[in-house]
């Protein structure tokens, strides 16, 4: 049996869910772009009540990841972010476009083959321990994983890459604004290590 970390996924997206992205992303097209994943398959289940205290142990807080993005744009003001997830965290999703002009919302909005053709456009992902890692290793996507009390040895990211990062702490909570957009910032502005994935032209 193969070792978990050597793991890996395929998805099989088609020209019509290529299309689909494009269309979904058109505003934004000539910027690199940075995915957020906002929560997890778990809170999606129970709803938007269980957001009620925007905090959740497998979950970087909005919090956080509102004063990383502007860290990023600090530094990268032609960045524009992408936001994706369920329709229970819409709410989320406002305030993150409030406080982040620009930011391109498809909470909601997208099934798993368009998601993996949006996912493939990103400089890098920012995830959680959610379904989202699992879209961004499939299209060798960079990736910075956030992980608290989960092991990511056997939730994932699999399989490890050059281009990504995992940052794990006792509690989110711990996970700091800074040491994201650091990683953000090596994987989409100074690396240049990212894969062609299977199938892609040379």
């Amino acid at each position: 049996m193969p070792a978990l970390a050597s793991l890996g996924y395929e998805l099989f997206p088609d020209h019509h869910d290529q299309r689909r992205a494009d269309q979904l992303l058109a505003s934004v097209r000539d910027y690199p772009l940075i995915g957020c994943a906002l929560g997890c398959n778990r809170i999606a289940r129970r709803g938007w009540k269980f957001w009620k205290s925007l905090d959740h142990g497998k979950v970087w807080g909005i919090g956080s990841l509102i004063p990383c993005a502007r860290v990023i744009q600090s530094r990268h003001s032609e960045a524009r972010f992408v936001l994706l997830g369920t329709g229970s965290e819409r709410h989320l999703a406002r305030k993150f476009c409030q406080a982040i002009p620009g930011t391109v919302d498809l909470v909601g909005r997208t099934k798993i083959l368009d998601l993996a053709e949006v996912v493939d456009r990103m400089r890098v992902m920012i995830v959680s321990d959610s379904g989202l890692l699992h879209v961004a290793c499939a299209r060798h996507v960079p990736l910075v994983a956030l992980h608290g009390p989960t092991d990511p040895g056997r939730t994932g990211p699999f399989p490890m890459a050059p281009n990504t990062r995992i940052i794990q702490r006792a509690s989110m909570r711990d996970i700091t604004p800074e040491e994201v957009s650091d990683a953000v910032e090596f994987l989409a502005f100074q690396s240049r290590n990212r894969p062609e994935r299977p199938g892609s032209a040379s």
